[in-house]
């Protein structure tokens, strides 16, 4: 018997956010930069961040109050580095060691998101900073268009690399995801 087309999945990926400190100053993107349609406060950011896994990598700003950094598939030992960083450094000296370490999958999110989404997975140094990894009750729609994939957390739909699908996300059920069953969108 042939598996159901799948429409919906759940994120297996861990996740580290950094809350910018409360009294950190704006700061400007770089000239020319492409700004991203989702960063939280593109406007008046305090920190900022480069998406590196877009075919064209965008920026995307955020501050204090209004939400976080958020970075996806970071490994126990340098998400651990990197909150040692934050303590000591800022927020944006630990976002440049993520750089360096190639963790690139950088965007911000709101801590509206983060209260009703994420959930602690590891260290965490205050409600909105540390190792977290999204609730498994999240079921996210998937689909496919012409070979592209889109996920949507919310909105429209977001293209993502089908590496990255596979990598950081399951089936419902918790089983690996098969691209070849993703429901077809004409």
């Amino acid at each position: 018997m042939p598996k159901p087309p799948v429409s919906s999945i759940v994120s297996a990926a861990r996740k580290l956010i950094m809350r910018p400190a409360q009294d950190a100053p704006v700061v400007s993107f770089p000239a020319g930069a492409r700004l991203g349609e989702y960063g939280n406060d593109n406007v008046t950011p305090t920190v900022i961040v480069r998406n590196g896994t877009e075919a064209e990598p965008s920026w995307q700003g955020t501050r204090f109050e209004t939400g976080v950094v958020i970075v996806n598939e970071v490994p126990e030992d340098v998400a651990n580095a990197a909150l040692d960083i934050y303590e000591k450094d800022g927020i944006q000296a630990a976002v440049d060691f993520l750089v360096d370490k190639g963790r690139v999958d950088q965007y911000t999110t709101s801590l509206k998101f983060v209260d009703g989404k994420l959930s602690p997975a590891g260290r965490m140094l205050d409600k909105y900073t540390g190792v977290v990894k999204r609730d498994d009750r999240d079921q996210i729609p998937v689909w496919q268009q012409d070979g592209t994939f889109y996920v949507s957390h919310g909105g429209e739909g977001r293209v993502i690399e089908p590496e990255i699908l596979v990598r950081t996300y399951r089936n419902t059920d918790g089983t690996q995801i098969d691209l070849n069953l993703i429901e077809e969108k004409k």
